[in-house]
């Protein structure tokens, strides 16, 4: 049987809150050019988690009334489903 990689590919930062002190570095190679440099820097933040997070906190701000409504109710049900399982 052959075991899928894929997930163990990308690891994903642990979730730290917003002053996590997240410091990413990218340090040029010999004879890298600048286009290669900045694409190392973007893939690292996407596979950090940086950037999912801080395009869900950006795309906080426009949500409307009814989904964050819809979401927190979600929310509640998710939470009541999980404690019934409990007992």
């Amino acid at each position: 049987m052959m075991r899928n990689n894929y997930r163990n590919k990308f690891k994903r930062r642990e979730k730290l809150g917003p002053q996590s002190g997240t410091c990413l570095e990218v340090s040029a190679r010999e004879g890298e050019s600048g286009e290669a440099l900045a694409m190392r820097f973007k893939r690292q933040v996407k596979r950090s988690g940086l950037h999912d997070e801080i395009r869900n906190a950006y795309m906080e701000r426009f949500k409307s009334k009814s989904e964050k409504k819809r979401e927190k109710h979600l929310k509640a049900l998710k939470r009541l489903k999980r404690n019934q399982n409990r007992y």
